[in-house]
């Protein structure tokens, strides 16, 4: 689904009931925050989360790290998840993944 506005405005009320698969690409702290607080409650067992532009510079110092805000909002938002973020390798472009474990 794709919806035009802000993601506050959006997501509450325009997401699925049951999530297989999302991927999350805003760019900056307060975004990626917010998506992952309606996304993430939503997203069924084995559910798939795609993280656009998440750079690790500790793993990948060569990667591009221009929006810092990314990673710092799910390593906050998952600090207390049983999930772990999997760093994905795109050359310079880095993402991350995880893959939810229960309902």
């Amino acid at each position: 689904m794709i919806h035009k506005g802000w993601f506050d405005d959006t997501l509450p009320d325009g997401l699925p009931e049951k999530i297989c698969f999302a991927h999350l690409d805003g760019d900056l702290y307060d975004s990626i925050s917010v998506s992952l607080k309606y996304v993430y409650p939503r997203l069924s067992k084995g559910a798939v989360c795609l993280i656009d532009d998440y750079c690790d510079p500790a793993i990948n110092p060569d990667g591009w790290d221009y929006l810092p805000g990314v990673k710092k909002a799910c390593d906050d938002f998952m600090a207390d998840k049983p999930e772990k973020i999997c760093y994905m390798y795109a050359g310079a472009f880095t993402h991350a993944f995880f893959r939810k474990s229960a309902d």
